[in-house]
């Protein structure tokens, strides 16, 4: 397999090689207004023991992302486009991956802005957008593919910060397996049936102290040949955070409820009932006084699960956030998230030399709600009889600068340590504790 798919990789290599190109055009243009940059990334990833229900036990890939972004800035507006191309090599229909991880060439941004004052803006088209701690929207950093809108969002600053938006999240296509697995190119879709608003505003109360309070809205309706379970959910919350500093503690505290309505099920005739869920993630750290700021942190989250007995949906939605920065990378990997989960942990991470740092973090991880699937790894038991032990999982990295600012490299991986939730588990695959390791290699222009 991987050697049929480094074969499938030569050609792809031309649109990194015309990104790099490119790279001297953005130093001349920068002086007119315009602005030119871009990454190229490839990463080797390789797991055995994996924990989905079926499937393979074993298997490697290789990803590959280039991305080109174009802005131009005049006198009170600015001009915006980014195309990313996500693509896949040496996998195929039985590799545990989809459309979050492969999506070749696709216009990720294409807006336009207009400074209404020097404290407000207002942006049209498709953009990325990234609020707060990120952990309930924002775009991947680990991830191959992006987190895509379409639509408005009023931007102002002041004593503290606020943003507005309505948009249509990008859907991504092609929608069939084996057309995503060969790298098919096919634009992602917007539509009404999928709507994503809300509001978000952060203060500083003190010189290191923040508070943000922010509500989203989620709107879903089925649309021809793709019924949903019609979410329509209210999402607010708050996170107060305390930045710290070398030789001083630093706090973070974030809480989010759910509610509103959903179906049971896809079919247009399933029950619709109310939504009922919450989340909390708190964590403390300390840096230390030295010349590598190590700093040292203990967490705990917390994410509701269903009750089949309720007469409530209590299963949190993590709506559009990445998992990477709290839970580690996905991709392969990713057993853990913000879905059904109660998980206490520490974490240490240090920034060794101006060109290289590490980090290492343990969890213990058990299911908040027994009857419902754990996390995103789809093994339940609906029984409850299974308990709700899901075990350890330790992951981390280190990164390194190569060439400074130009060529980074990057060595990470993980374990999770089973637990006996997953030796009972009636669809659980019996393939023993999951290892994951991966290594990339990132250019930047």
């Amino acid at each position: 397999m991987m050697r049929s798919g480094m074969r499938r990789l030569a050609p792809a290599m031309a649109i990194p090689a015309a990104l790099l190109a490119a790279a001297p055009a953005a130093a001349q243009s920068k002086a007119t207004g315009f602005d030119l940059e871009g990454s190229v990334r490839v990463r080797y990833e390789a797991m055995d023991g994996n924990f989905r229900p079926g499937g393979v036990e074993n298997a490697d890939i290789v990803l590959m992302r280039s991305l080109v972004k174009g802005t131009y800035t005049g006198r009170g507006f600015h001009l915006g486009a980014t195309v990313q191309d996500s693509r896949a090599y040496a996998n195929d229909l039985a590799t545990p991956l989809g459309a979050t991880d492969i999506n070749a060439l696709e216009v990720i941004e294409l807006y336009a802005a207009l400074d209404l004052s020097e404290k407000a803006r207002f942006t049209i088209g498709r953009q990325l957008i990234n609020l707060g701690s990120k952990r309930l929207i924002g775009n991947p950093s680990f991830r191959n593919d992006a987190n895509g809108f379409t639509g408005a969002r009023l931007d102002w600053s002041g004593a503290g910060e606020f943003t507005a938006f309505y948009v249509l999240p990008q859907q991504r296509l092609p929608s069939d397996a084996a057309a995503v697995v060969d790298n098919k190119v096919e634009w992602d879709r917007e539509g009404i049936d999928l709507a994503l608003w809300g509001g978000f505003y952060s203060r500083p109360l003190t010189d290191d102290v923040t508070i943000e309070t922010y509500v989203y809205g989620l709107d879903e309706d089925d649309a021809p040949g793709h019924p949903t379970r019609n979410r329509h959910l209210i999402t607010p919350g708050a996170r107060l955070v305390s930045d710290g500093g070398r030789g001083r503690p630093d706090v973070e505290l974030e809480a989010a409820y759910q509610f509103g309505h959903i179906r049971t099920g896809t079919a247009a005739t399933a029950p619709q009932v109310d939504v009922d869920a919450w989340t909390l993630h708190a964590e403390v750290g300390y840096t230390f006084d030295d010349a590598v700021k190590p700093r040292l942190s203990a967490f705990y989250d917390i994410a509701t699960g269903d009750d089949p007995a309720s007469a409530d949906y209590n299963g949190f939605d993590p709506l559009f956030g990445p998992r990477y920065g709290d839970w580690g990378p996905a991709a392969l990997f990713g057993p853990l998230g913000r879905k059904n989960i109660s998980s206490i942990g520490v974490q240490a991470e240090a920034k060794l030399s101006s060109r290289v740092d590490a980090q290492l973090q343990c969890r213990r991880a058990w299911l908040e709600e027994a009857t419902d699937a754990f996390s995103f790894t789809k093994v339940r038991d609906v029984t409850g009889a299974s308990g709700s032990d899901a075990g350890s999982q330790v992951q981390g990295r280190l990164r390194w600068w190569v060439i400074p600012g130009l060529l980074r490299s990057e060595l990470g991986g993980g374990v999770l340590f089973k637990g006996d939730f997953f030796d009972a588990a009636p669809n659980a695959n019996g393939y023993g504790d999951t290892h994951y390791g991966y290594s990339s290699l990132e250019l930047t222009f």
